[in-house]
């Protein structure tokens, strides 16, 4: 929209802002809505201090994206539709040339060292500028995983959504 396009260029001509693009899987982002959608009585995010109530929300959360049933055809379009936005956000971006620093929401939460974190830090100037590890990062944001890490285990009809991601092109997405 003119509205975004606006603030882009805002952004461009004032450097002091930082941006950092963050993409995540876009069959990942399908299955994430499709769990909140159908589970509406369990949070998104478990963040309760008392460890039982916090241990039974992250089950319940995992147990909602265990073996979900989805629309093949709704989700690979879905799918394509964000990855299009998700390319056309990093386009514009670049042509812009709008200072920014790109990382994943797999590797920020997921990666197996602290170095994506460090490209953020590094960016906007601020933080830790070194030392910073994988283990200190978890303990300060109490985050923990509450998604299944093989599709096979997240999506019941695995090989009919593989099948509809296929023919569009996308079935690099499944892990």
């Amino acid at each position: 929209s003119s509205g975004s396009l606006e603030a882009i260029q805002f952004v461009r001509e004032n450097p002091v802002i930082r941006i950092i693009r963050s993409r995540r899987n876009s069959l990942d982002v399908a299955i994430s809505k499709q769990k909140h959608h159908k589970s509406k009585s369990i949070d998104a995010h478990c963040d309760n201090p008392d460890p039982v109530q916090q241990a039974q929300c992250i089950e319940q959360v995992r147990a909602a994206g265990t073996n979900m049933t989805l629309n093949p055809k709704k989700t690979a379009e879905f799918v394509q539709e964000f990855v299009e936005l998700e390319d056309g956000t990093d386009r514009l971006l670049e042509v812009l040339g709008v200072p920014h620093v790109k990382v994943t929401y797999e590797n920020l939460y997921f990666g197996q060292d602290a170095s994506e974190w460090m490209k953020v830090f590094r960016h906007i100037g601020k933080g830790p500028a070194e030392g910073l590890t994988l283990e200190g990062l978890r303990k300060s944001m109490g985050h923990e995983a509450t998604f299944n890490a093989d599709h096979r285990k997240t999506i019941a009809n695995y090989d009919a959504v593989r099948k509809a991601l296929e023919k569009k092109q996308l079935a690099y997405l499944l892990h």
